[in-house]
Parts: structure tokens; sequence; C-alpha cells
């Protein structure tokens, strides 16, 4: 039985799409099954609810060009193997494209089989690997969120699409009240316990497309893009459904209720702080004022 596997074909021209279809198709050991596009705004709308394996993207495109895509892909954190085609075979393309993100690159003459399926696979595998290793440097190992280098990337990454597209984004801080607590009384199996399941629930809060990390111990941040700074209400709203999805419902270990709070606090960029330094010094100010005031579940800095 062939091993099936799906890519998205990013071309405006007809015939080079059933010239990509019909190449795989005599591939002995995989059925590839194809989806196809004429344009970078619906592949992106298409990845975004599709999984594939791998996207054969055209360099010339109407409205966002193949560099742009990538682009894109990068900015949304979107993980998949490309494989840039051309027209054009010039090493300048061939650069930028494996710049931007692309695992491979080939001209138009080159998508015969086996060529074609050799090249995506290849890229698949060493897409893969890439994985692999960013993995293990970019995400906490016991909870799977972002880890501290890539939460600073991406706070980084937050700033510069404010300054580009005058939006906002908010800064959560959060830790854990009586977090050695439970490590002195029940074990660091039910510490660890809690801090994964506590990562579960923030990630339920939010959107994919938004940053939760792990910085380390029992602290955590988030980094909730394009809000309205305006707001308030939906502000607060986020942040009560934040400390209400920690906090409402008990986490047991060995059929005992942990005892723990949670702290938080929220800054917002560029109305609360004009650099990242200040913003988390903005941000952890607000979070040890709510752990400060047992009544308050939160408290957030304009």
């Amino acid at each position: 039985m062939k091993e099936k596997k799906r890519v998205l074909i990013v071309d405006d021209i007809e015939d080079d799409v059933e010239y990509c279809i019909e190449s795989l198709a005599n591939d002995p050991q995989h059925e590839w099954e194809a989806l196809s596009t004429d344009n970078g705004k619906d592949a992106l709308n298409i990845i975004r609810v599709n999984r594939f394996d791998c996207m054969l993207l055209d360099y010339s495109l109407p409205a966002l060009n193949g560099i742009e895509v990538l682009q894109q892909l990068r900015e949304n954190n979107i993980e998949l193997p490309v494989i840039m085609l051309t027209g054009q075979g010039s090493e300048r393309i061939a650069v930028e494209s494996m710049k931007y993100g692309a695992q491979d690159y080939l001209t138009k003459d080159e998508i015969k089989y086996p060529n074609i399926v050799n090249v995506m696979l290849q890229g698949i595998e060493r897409k893969k690997r890439e994985l692999t290793i960013f993995q293990r440097a970019n995400y906490d190992h016991l909870t799977g969120l972002a880890g501290r280098a890539l939460y600073q990337d991406r706070i980084n990454s937050a700033i510069e699409r404010c300054l580009r597209l005058d939006s906002h984004f908010m800064l959560i801080f959060l830790d854990l009240d009586k977090f050695k607590g439970v490590n002195d009384v029940h074990g660091h199996k039910a510490g660890d316990l809690m801090l994964k399941e506590v990562a579960v629930r923030l990630e339920s809060c939010v959107r994919k497309s938004d940053t939760v990390a792990r910085l380390g111990g029992d602290e955590y941040a988030i980094i909730v893009e394009n809000i309205d700074s305006k707001n308030s209400r939906s502000i607060e709203k986020l942040l009560t459904k934040i400390h209400s999805a920690i906090t409402s419902q008990p986490i047991y270990y060995k059929n005992v209720s942990l005892d723990f709070n949670a702290s938080i606090g929220a800054a917002i960029y560029p109305d609360s702080a004009k650099t990242c330094d200040e913003l988390e010094a903005l941000a952890d100010k607000a979070m040890y004022k709510s752990k400060q005031d047992c009544e308050k579940k939160f408290n957030y800095i304009r």
C-alpha cells in the first residue's frame, strides 16, 4: 500500500499545476493528494485549516509573491516544508528563497518525476530535523510551551509588527502562589503535574497565534497580539478568563487536591511602555501588586 502524502500546489499557471500532479502520480511509493490554488492569499487561508506534508510554491504570484508567502508563514509560526518553483533559474532567487525558509528550489523544467518527488521528500525530512533541533532549543521540555529563548524572539517580533502595523499587544506575567509548598509537601512529581496542567489551561484561553511561554520555575508569560487597547472590558474579561481557567478547577495528585493560587499582571505595548525591558518591568510590577492584594485576581497597567 502506498504511503499517503498531502501537497498544496500554489501556482497561477494551470499547465504547471497539472504537470506537477502528473509527475507526482508516477511515484510508486507514495500517493500524493494534491490541492491547488493560484494565489498566495488563498494558500495562507487553506493552510490555516488543512494539514499538508509539503507545499510547492511558485515564486511569481499575483497579490502575494512566493517570498511574501514565506514571510507570512514565518510571522504566523506556521511550520511547513516549502519547495520554491520558478521559471527563472537564478542563484539570486534560490538564495532569497532559502533565506526566508524554503527547504529547496526547483525550476519549472526540473519538476518531472523522479526529481520532484526526491526534492520534496528531502525537503520534508530536512524540515523534520530542523524542527527537532528547534524544539529542543526553544521549547520547555516539561510543559511543551515556548521557552525563554523563543519567548524573547516572539516578543521582539510582536514589537516589530506593532511598529509596522500601528497595532497593540498585551504582555501577561503569571506565577503560581504556594507552588513551593506543593513541592515541599507532595514532592516534585506533584509540582511537575501542576506545571503541566496549568500550561494546558493557559493555552486553552488564547488563540493559536498568541504565545504562551514558561520562563522558568512556576513563572509563565503570555503574548496576546492585536488587541484593542482602549477596550478595558475586553482586556479584563480575558484576564478573568485566564485566572478562572487556572484556579476554578482543582488539580489532583494521588487523589489529593493541591493548594495553590495564581498572581497575574499585564501591561500593554506601546501604551504602557516603549521598549521590551520597560514592558516586562511593568508586567512584573503589576503581577506582584496582584500577589500582595489577595482580593484581586489580576492587575494590569494601561
